[in-house]
């Protein structure tokens, strides 16, 4: 199924952003922590959105009844 392809690509794209702020933060300086504070804030904001908004998506399709066995077990492991 196509849907969970693409949602099991956005899933990727959620775990390189939270990796992403993770590098930003070892990254900082003194100089800059509060500057980059303020782009984890956004950053992170993005990432709960993206994350309820995948969930929400998977819910649905989950919700339909029209999925195999196996596409449920891959959906409930995202």
């Amino acid at each position: 199924m196509a849907a969970l392809e693409l949602a099991a690509n956005e899933t990727i794209r959620v775990t390189d952003m939270v990796g992403d702020m993770m590098n930003h933060v070892v990254e900082s300086t003194p100089k800059n922590l509060r500057d980059v504070c303020g782009e984890l804030s956004y950053a992170s904001e993005q990432v709960v959105s993206l994350a309820r908004t995948i969930q929400d998506y998977l819910s649905g399709i989950l919700s339909t009844g029209n999925v195999y066995e196996k596409q449920a077990e891959r959906i409930t492991g995202m």
